[in-house]
């Protein structure tokens, strides 16, 4: 009787310890995971800044330049999803980013036969930070979810004029343009998910007048593609 009671509980402890086995190495259910709720998170990337930077006279183009500012950026981002049960995926996302991109380009005088370069006129400039408020739209397929987003942008730029290798106009300006991007996420727990993005972003142009030119007209206008990576947390 020992020996056949041992044997059953021997028999019965295998069925246990094979049936939790199973049940860790069984994938996960599709649609089991839902992005539903609030997330906070940090990212990171490249950012490929073009700029433009001109003054007119008579509402004519007369001096252009391209500092074209490109650096790195990290910042942090937060938002909600809502999941319904077709798989679509509706969000909103906001986010604010610390810029290291910067740049320098020579002027060109813009005159009825071509572009002359004038060795005497530089502009840089240096993108101080960048934000967004963006929709996102995307499909869960399980733990993936690849998504697109769009929304209204800002950018801080700074930028200067040299003349001969002296600032002659330094200034500030605030950017309110747009932005539009894809990227998809990967849940790697229930609460935190790992994402990749590119966005393009077209910030618009700002004017103010340069009082060492007769208060000439001058713009500066901004466009960027990123690359950002990033982590996020689910509540």
């Amino acid at each position: 009787m020992m020996i056949i009671a041992s044997t059953l509980m021997v028999a019965g402890a295998s069925n246990v310890f094979a049936a939790d086995a199973a049940e860790e190495v069984a994938p996960i259910a599709s649609g089991a995971y839902d992005w539903s709720g609030f997330y906070i998170g940090v990212h990171g990337g490249y950012s490929a800044g073009r700029s433009e930077y001109g003054v007119y006279e008579l509402d004519m183009l007369r001096v252009f330049a391209d500092p074209d500012p490109r650096g790195y950026l990290a910042g942090v981002h937060a938002g909600y999803n809502s999941q319904f049960s077709n798989g679509l995926v509706l969000g909103g996302e906001a986010d604010l980013s610390y810029s290291a991109s910067d740049g320098s380009g020579g002027a060109y005088l813009v005159l009825p036969w071509g572009n002359v370069p004038d060795p005497d006129l530089r502009v840089d400039a240096k993108v101080k930070w960048t934000g967004s408020a963006r929709a996102r739209l995307g499909y869960a397929m399980d733990r993936l979810l690849p998504y697109v987003t769009a929304g209204v942008a800002v950018a801080r730029i700074e930028s200067d004029l040299f003349v001969a290798g002296n600032s002659v106009q330094p200034r500030n300006d605030t950017l309110v343009g747009w932005s539009l991007g894809m990227g998809a996420e990967y849940a790697v727990t229930e609460k935190v998910s790992l994402r990749a993005e590119y966005r393009y972003s077209d910030y618009g142009a700002h004017a103010s007048n340069l009082p060492h030119f007769g208060n000439l007209p001058a713009t500066m206008d901004l466009k960027a593609q990123d690359v950002r990576f990033g982590i996020s947390y689910k509540f």
